[in-house]
């Protein structure tokens, strides 16, 4: 009994700092919802491409917009043996102007980012599955470090 007790006291101790950190991130604008990785990925977009998050938590194809701009926002934790490189998008691609793919560790560090227009996508996207292979998003997709506004990099897996 006493080892089903210490487990216990260790489960509530790390699920009160789950709930204080979600807090934390929701008290800092970063989450709105349980969702917390998806959230995640949209704050970290608008902080890496500027513009706003749709007022709805399940605006419908999109989820910023930025000058006119419609970008959907597919955010993805993976956990280190997990092999899969792909984004599933929900919708048509003419429902948004551009996909953002956010990849983040299983520390949810940031590993990837990439940003594709959607007539490319288009190109790229499996219409059977709706899935996009990111190896299929090119190089020019990818955002690199040099390219982070200051301080946006500290979020990245370090190298």
């Amino acid at each position: 009994m006493g080892d089903l007790s210490q487990q216990i006291d260790t489960i509530l101790t790390a699920l009160d700092g789950i709930a204080s950190g979600m807090r934390t991130l929701n008290t800092l604008g970063v989450i709105r919802s349980r969702r917390f990785v998806s959230d995640y990925g949209e704050w970290l977009v608008t902080q890496i491409f500027g513009g706003t998050r749709a007022d709805s938590k399940t605006q419908k194809g999109w989820d910023i917009e930025l000058n006119g701009e419609r970008i959907q926002v597919k955010t993805h934790s993976k956990a280190a043996d997990n092999p899969n490189r792909w984004s599933s998008v929900s919708g048509a691609p003419e429902d948004f102007d551009s996909l953002a793919v956010v990849v983040l560790d299983e520390s949810f560090w940031v590993k990837d980012v990439y940003k594709i227009p959607s007539d490319r996508l288009q190109e790229v996207m499996d219409r059977t599955t709706n899935k996009v292979m990111w190896s299929d998003l090119g190089p020019s997709s990818r955002i690199s470090d040099l390219n982070l506004p200051k301080g946006v990099e500290r979020l990245f897996v370090r190298k």
